[in-house]
């Protein structure tokens, strides 16, 4: 049985980041589309 979760790079501009995350079990797969403020996604130190 195939598994799989897969995270594409879709689009960005100058303010946002456009990612795709799908995943599929075998027998239910899913996927949505995720936006991010640019430099939401860096490490931080503790709570925002």
């Amino acid at each position: 049985m195939n598994r799989c979760v897969r995270v594409a790079y879709r689009y960005h501009d100058a303010d946002v980041v456009n990612l795709n995350v799908s995943a599929w079990n075998g027998s239910f797969g899913g996927s949505t589309d995720l936006w991010f403020a640019q430099g939401e996604l860096g490490a931080r130190d503790g709570p925002p």
